[in-house]
């Protein structure tokens, strides 16, 4: 799950009253040994920022649990964070100020087949000038483009 006790913690009260039945936990993906944990369907991983290290940890436990799948808990939205951990091929990407109503939906979607994403992600696109450029559009500069067509796309 993640290096945070607390969380963790208080993961598992939230799992007790769900239909997801916990079958293990660690504080490092390092220490994941495939023989001492039965194979998860879903892993939730409690992340930091760093982008490189993220995508390590996801691809170090899909290396282990192919099958298993991974949804990212994780302070705030990075977008370079994000951008790892879709390419390593993660199934969902949430932050924790998620209500436990909302994070147990994530899951149940994702064991759907749905990839979940915050629901600020838009907001984020829209505004964050570091990880958006709207000056580029399909190759396009946008000067080439309308003020409407600048704002849907």
């Amino acid at each position: 799950m993640g290096p945070n006790g607390l969380c963790r913690a208080g993961l598992r009260n939230i799992f007790e009253v769900s239909p997801f039945d916990v079958i293990g936990e660690v504080s490092d993906i390092a220490t994941i040994e495939p023989s001492t944990v039965l194979n998860p369907e879903i892993a939730l991983m409690e992340i930091s920022t760093d982008a490189p290290a993220v995508q390590r940890a996801v691809e170090r436990l899909k290396e282990i649990y192919p099958d298993t799948l991974v949804v990212i808990l994780s302070e705030k939205v990075c977008m370079a964070t994000l951008a790892a951990c879709l390419g390593a091929g993660v199934n969902g990407f949430l932050t924790r100020d998620i209500s436990s109503e909302a994070l147990l939906e994530s899951l149940q979607l994702v064991v759907l087949g749905e990839t979940v994403l915050p629901t600020g992600l838009a907001t984020l696109l829209q505004h964050d000038d570091a990880d958006w450029n709207p000056t580029r559009v399909n190759g396009s500069k946008a000067a080439d483009l309308s003020d409407r067509e600048i704002e849907t796309v």
